[in-house]
């Protein structure tokens, strides 16, 4: 994929989810400010930035963790068979070298190199430990239910997932709705 293509189609992407009112920074609510609310690689915790962050936040994924198929494979978990990948882009600056010693130098490069790397969600991998809730003090404001819309969700027969740390939206191929957590907040 060309950069141009790659910013073409997030830059597209940005739109839609502008247009449709559905932009992942648009919330009904006061943010829970969580690290890892943002999106990270699942095994190095590192958090993904700039328009890979914005791109992976438009994903509508229920958990804020990815990571690569190789990454999955040598942590002995499974990207499931039929999962599609989401594209994130990253640029090498500089570039590791032996030097006659043997020692690692850095050489920075005149010209940086653009890569990109192809990630799954962790729900689209078996095997992964769910997100564990913490403490209710932590959150800052208490989920408070409304009985007349709990009852009518109920009976609408939509399955509603609060699994989200600070997110919420349809997810049309699995047809289902996730939430944030009625109770604490994910460590």
């Amino acid at each position: 994929m060309a950069t141009s293509e790659y910013r073409s189609v997030l830059t597209q992407r940005i739109i839609e989810q502008i247009e449709a009112g559905t932009a992942p920074w648009l919330k009904p609510w006061d943010p829970i400010r969580i690290p890892d609310a943002l999106p990270v690689n699942a095994v190095t915790n590192r958090p993904h930035h700039g328009g890979n962050r914005l791109w992976l936040d438009c994903q509508g994924s229920p958990d804020s963790r990815w990571c690569t198929c190789k990454q999955a494979q040598n942590e002995s978990l499974q990207v499931r068979k039929g999962e599609r990948a989401s594209v994130v882009e990253y640029w090498q600056w500089q570039r590791e070298e032996l030097d006659a010693a043997g020692n690692k130098t850095h050489i920075v490069l005149d010209t940086p190199r653009v890569f990109y790397a192809h990630v799954f969600n962790v729900a689209q991998i078996d095997g992964v430990p769910e997100l564990k809730l913490a403490a209710q003090d932590q959150r800052a404001d208490a989920f408070n239910t409304h009985d007349r819309a709990e009852r009518l969700m109920r009976r609408s027969g939509a399955t509603v997932l609060h699994d989200q740390l600070d997110k919420a939206f349809y997810q049309p191929h699995a047809d289902n709705i996730h939430l944030p957590p009625k109770a604490g907040v994910y460590q």
